[in-house]
């Protein structure tokens, strides 16, 4: 007696390793999403923080524990800065007396998610507190792995934040 409609061993593990290979490459794919995906959040929240430093600098705030508040003090807010290399942002304020000393404070640590690397040319951001902009136009580049591409971050000296809004595959 022939049976129609049974399946052959050969047939049976013919359709399951077919299955097998797009379950595979579905997983390959999905993962690299999601570094992808990673890399593209850090650089947003990077974005963030130098919107934070920015609007810190350009709406005057400083700490009067270290930056006199009253009008008349020896002490004027410079602006505020974030530095990629020790990963903080701080204000600085500077003394209108001679030999002009600068005042750091707030420093605070700025946290990335892990192996996400920036490269910053410089390696910081200094945002003037008057006239507001920038002392330095700089590119950053966010990567997890440089094969995968780069989320790109520039600030030109007006102070504009712009970025890739996406990963693209070269840091220029």
């Amino acid at each position: 007696m022939i049976k129609i409609g049974a399946f052959t061993i050969i047939e049976l593990l013919v359709s399951i390793s077919i299955l097998l290979l797009i379950v595979g490459l579905t997983l390959v794919g999905f993962s690299r999403y999601e570094q992808r995906q990673k890399v593209v959040s850090a650089g947003q929240t990077i974005k963030n923080t130098i919107r934070d430093v920015q609007s810190r600098s350009y709406n005057g705030e400083l700490d009067c524990n270290f930056c006199d508040c009253d009008v008349s003090s020896s002490y004027s807010l410079q602006g505020w800065a974030i530095d990629f290399s020790s990963s903080q942002i701080y204000g600085i304020c500077r003394s209108q007396i001679p030999p002009y000393p600068t005042v750091t404070f707030s420093p605070n640590r700025v946290s990335l998610p892990d192996q996400i690397t920036v490269l910053a040319q410089p390696t910081g951001v200094f945002f003037r507190y008057y006239p507001p902009g920038v002392s330095t136009s700089v590119h950053l580049c966010v990567s997890k792995n440089s094969a995968d591409g780069y989320y790109v971050i520039d600030v030109n000296q007006a102070g504009v934040i712009t970025d890739s809004s996406g990963i693209i595959p070269q840091c220029n």
